[in-house]
């Protein structure tokens, strides 16, 4: 189904291995909402990162570079997956700081800073008094 010519079905099957993915299923179902992130359709891309949160930090990759899918929606979810890893990871701060100032959506700006407060409330704060300084 994650195969199917009908964008409907294919996004049924990523929500359906995003939560096997959450039961910890383990390689195909990991492998099959990577692959989401890259479908032609948003809302399988959007699907394919909620159900990437909480899994294998080799995720946390594909999930920055969705950070500049067209689609906010998407983007959006590649945050608040990002921050439910709650790894102190450099790269997952600069893109969330980058998202943060650059992004064109509130809702994913606005989840942007909420995700850094929840994983650093202190760099959190530096970004609001950068932002209120430009």
């Amino acid at each position: 189904a994650a195969r199917d010519p009908l964008p409907a079905a294919r996004c049924k099957a990523i929500w359906w291995f995003g939560d096997e993915e959450d039961k910890g299923v383990g390689t195909a179902a990991f492998d099959a909402l990577t692959v989401g992130l890259r479908d032609v359709d948003a809302r399988v891309r959007a699907a394919a990162a909620q159900g990437l949160r909480f899994s294998d930090p080799a995720a946390i990759e594909p999930l920055l570079v969705a950070l500049r899918d067209t689609d906010a929606d998407v983007r959006s979810n590649v945050v608040i997956a990002l921050k439910d890893f709650d790894l102190p990871v450099p790269s997952i701060f600069e893109a969330l700081i980058s998202v943060f100032h650059h992004d064109l959506d509130l809702e994913v700006r606005e989840n942007a800073l909420h995700a850094l407060a929840y994983l650093d409330a202190t760099q959190a704060v530096d970004v609001l008094r950068s932002a209120a300084r430009a």
